[in-house]
């Protein structure tokens, strides 16, 4: 300990210590909760998602909904076309299962560019004149 530390330690009173000493224990326990309830959250979200993504496979879909899921985990930054292609199939399809399918193509989009280490999202600004990206096209499409 440093002298300004044994100084600190000596001029601070035992009360006062003491609260000090529960205050912390207070916003580490809450800090713990917080955290617990995030991981249960996400586990419950992800169980969720994997029962979607599940009834659309098993669905009157499923066929092409397993080649969808096979394809995006594969995709790479050169199969754009392909990825239009394939979401075309889609367009008339329920729009909850439209709904689905564009979140599964916008998740591995964003895990593909996470992985090449590049922001997760870099949609073009509404209103500007910067050219859609794949994903943007699709949402238009899928609408």
């Amino acid at each position: 300990m440093s002298y300004w530390d044994t100084y600190v330690d000596k001029a601070i009173s035992g009360p006062r210590k003491s609260i000090l000493k529960g205050v912390e224990t207070r916003r580490k326990k809450a800090l713990e909760k917080k955290e617990t309830e995030q991981k249960t959250l996400h586990r419950m979200w992800s169980k969720w998602r994997n029962e979607r993504l599940q009834a659309i496979c098993e669905g009157p879909h499923g066929v092409e909904a397993l080649g969808l899921v096979t394809f995006l985990d594969g995709m790479t930054f050169n199969d754009g076309e392909e990825l239009l292609v394939r979401a075309e199939m889609w367009k008339t399809a329920d729009p909850d299962t439209r709904f689905q399918v564009l979140s599964l193509i916008d998740g591995a989009i964003c895990e593909m560019r996470e992985r090449a280490g590049m922001e997760f999202v870099d949609d073009a600004m509404p209103f500007s004149d910067e050219p859609l990206n794949v994903f943007l096209i699709i949402r238009e499409m899928l609408r």
